[in-house]
């Protein structure tokens, strides 16, 4: 569920994360902060998804006017409050009654969260979030100040960054910004905690700011106990935060091309459901094999999502069902079937990620001396290698050991292990190399476009059981 919106204009960032820090610790509100009118005209011209306009008079009562004219021009329709308007402009300014309220500084906070709770109600049906933003100008203003701090990943999961024994100091707003963070987060108990000292000396605070001279607050004892409910990782050091980031940016990717590909072959969340339970089937029928389920643990180990090996088992398994299901082979054992199929036929590799993502023997034969004999013999021979394990499993789906076989095979005859050309693969092994292919190919490009895979699929197989896949490909809502 996204947030509503509120559009918050000022110069003075320190100000405007002091707001922002009350606002998101007594609601549920996405700010977008601008300096600029132009950025504000700019945006306004896109987007209309915003509930709320809070200008800061301090920008300049030129530039202030001129908000107050495109928000007139462009007959706005929701809530304007002006903050610190003098009063000659609040009587004698000739487009005044577009404010909604007019808000001093001597109370500001205190007097905005009232303007909002007159114009907004609160959604009790919506869960209170256990964390809230904090700029690092608000922290550092407190001397002395322990509590632990924590970062949101883009996941949405919470990473805690500081320990509530660790200090806080100024030398670590530009570490971290330089590094991409530029909001903390707060349990929300350690939010009015804070804010609650920072209404008490509300005037000598904004005052400070807005003379560029430091603000310091004393915490005042007892801090809150705080229980966190959701399960949160720490970082270490600098180097696991920056671990844990990319891993987060590049498990969020993943997670858009999951979404891109529900899009395309128009996945429901009833889909979504059984590809889950037919994924614990065959997680089960591995899982009962030791040295199987080694290999197996291996590759779900990580939440990485930059490993290969899990990222391309996830999008083989609903890439797979997607194709069957445009195909209309709906039956369960056929769905079952390609999912075991999706989490085996590489199992072997888990130890080599790096020769999971080579494809075939040309691939191979480019890599030379980057590939050691022993590597290539463990990449050639996977195939039969698995399938002998399969076979020897006694809840494995029937035929589920011959698509493995098969998977390195293509229309042409020249992949591997033996040289098969489609009129001997089996339908299924269709199904699966098309989506192998195609897995490939969303990993390699960020940008990549089904549009543009169908094409190339046109030209690259031949062959009844993988021209009818083809053709039902061409037939999709392709972006």
């Amino acid at each position: 569920m996204n947030k509503p919106k509120i559009i918050l204009i000022g110069k003075n960032k320190n100000l405007l994360d002091l707001i922002c820090f009350s606002l998101q610790t007594n609601f549920r509100f996405e700010i977008v902060r601008f300096v600029s009118i132009l950025d504000v005209i700019e945006y306004m011209d896109v987007n209309t998804d915003f509930c709320l306009v809070i200008s800061d008079f301090a920008i300049g009562e030129k530039q202030f006017s001129n908000t107050l004219k495109t928000f007139m021009d462009k007959k706005i329709d929701v809530p304007f409050f002006a903050l610190g308007a003098t009063k000659k402009f609040r009587e004698k300014n000739e487009n005044r009654e577009v404010v909604s309220e007019y808000i001093g500084k001597k109370n500001i906070l205190e007097d905005l969260n009232s303007a909002v709770e007159k114009y907004f109600s609160v959604d009790k049906s919506v869960e209170p979030k256990e964390f809230c933003e904090v700029g690092f100008s608000v922290l550092t203003s407190f001397e002395g100040l322990q509590t632990d701090l924590f970062i949101q990943l883009p996941t949405g999961r919470h990473l805690k960054i500081y320990r509530q024994e660790d200090q806080i100091n100024d030398e670590d707003v530009s570490k971290y910004q330089g590094k991409g963070v530029d909001e903390l987060f707060l349990h929300k108990k350690v939010s009015h905690w804070l804010l609650n000292t920072i209404n008490k000396n509300i005037e000598s605070v904004v005052d400070n700011i807005e003379s560029n001279k430091p603000v310091v607050l004393q915490v005042e004892p007892p801090m809150p106990e705080v229980k966190v409910e959701e399960v949160v990782e720490e970082a270490l050091d600098e180097k696991d935060l920056m671990s844990k980031l990319n891993e987060a940016s590049e498990e969020e990717n993943l997670n858009k091309i999951h979404k891109d590909i529900n899009e395309i072959f128009e996945i429901t969340e009833e889909l979504e459901k059984e590809l889950g339970e037919k994924v614990g089937k065959a997680v089960k029928a591995v899982q009962k094999v030791p040295h199987l389920s080694k290999l197996l643990k291996k590759l779900n180990v990580s939440r990485n999502g930059d490993d290969y090996c899990k990222s391309h088992v996830g999008l083989l398994c609903k890439l797979t069902t997607a194709i069957c299901h445009i195909m209309d082979w709906k039956q369960d054992a056929t769905i079952e079937k390609l999912v075991f199929v999706s989490y085996l036929h590489d199992i072997t590799l888990s130890d080599f990620p790096h020769l999971a993502r080579i494809q075939s023997k040309e691939e191979l034969r480019k890599l030379g001396d980057k590939i050691s004999p022993d590597e290539k013999k463990v990449f050639l021979e996977h195939p039969e290698v698995i399938k002998k394990l399969v076979d020897e499993m006694p809840e494995a789906p029937a035929d589920a050991s011959n698509i493995i076989l098969q998977h390195h095979e293509n229309c042409q005859g020249t992949g591997f292990p033996f040289g098969h050309s489609a009129n001997r693969l089996l339908p299924l092994t269709a199904v699966f190399i098309i989506a192998h292919d195609l897995v490939s190919f969303i990993i390699d490009d960020p940008n990549w476009d089904m549009k543009v895979f169908a094409e190339l699929a046109s030209e690259r197989y031949s062959g009844a059981n993988f021209n009818k896949i083809v053709r039902k490909l061409k037939t999709l809502k392709l972006k």
